[in-house]
């Protein structure tokens, strides 16, 4: 049984009645293991803050920048950070299932060994991101940007990339069962499990890119 599947979706939706924000809830903050359940902190600034093992379940994080925040260990259930800057966070371990993150900027993030099962993280850019050994069953990531990712070993049984860009994703050793890649694109250097035909599960096959010292590149720009 996966470890999303045993704690179950107690944090489906935001708190209807947010609780008030504490003064000290400002950028390079330590607020570890501090209780922030369902509170409203959409639009703040938070880069740099220590958010590890905080309690954020049902909290709504929406456009905050967390550049650079550490999450780890954190308790996101349920949690809102639609179009949040999470470049460079920290969220290994972190709790963040049905958390709401499409549109983010997880660019560089660590997510590894985070739980993900059932979140929505469409649109979501995850350049560069780290997702090693990640719950992300039933995830959905449709045109999620995913270039250069590390999904290594991550379980993404049912998950839903469809149009999802993995050119240069690491995907060895990922569960795959189930997956839903119809339009998504991959090239040559986006690795893939043992065995695995992308082509088959509607993986479109990028050609590289062409670049200005390219002698073609420059013969089609006269």
């Amino acid at each position: 049984m996966r470890m999303s599947e045993a704690a179950g979706l107690d944090h489906r939706s935001a708190s209807d009645e947010s609780r008030p924000v504490p003064d000290d809830v400002l950028a390079g903050a330590s607020l570890r293991s501090r209780d922030l359940v369902g509170m409203d902190l959409s639009g703040r600034d938070l880069s740099g803050s220590d958010l590890s093992g905080a309690m954020l379940a049902r909290a709504r994080l929406v456009a905050c920048d967390l550049t650079g925040a550490k999450l780890i260990r954190a308790d996101l259930g349920g949690a809102v950070l639609r179009d949040a800057n999470l470049f460079d966070a920290d969220l290994s371990h972190a709790n963040l299932i049905g958390a709401d993150l499409q549109g983010a900027n997880l660019k560089r993030a660590n997510i590894g060994d985070a739980t993900l099962f059932h979140a929505k993280v469409m649109t979501a850019d995850l350049r560069a991101a780290t997702a090693a050994r990640s719950d992300l069953s039933w995830v959905s990531l449709i045109d999620a940007d995913l270039r250069e990712a590390d999904l290594s070993q991550a379980d993404l049984f049912e998950a839903d990339l469809r149009k999802a860009d993995l050119r240069g994703a690491r995907l060895n050793g990922a569960q795959l069962v189930g997956a839903d890649f119809r339009g998504a694109i991959g090239d040559a250097s986006t690795q893939w499990p043992p065995g695995f035909d992308p082509a088959a599960r509607g993986v479109t096959q990028s050609p590289p890119e062409r670049t200005a010292s390219d002698p073609a590149a420059e013969r089609a720009a006269d």
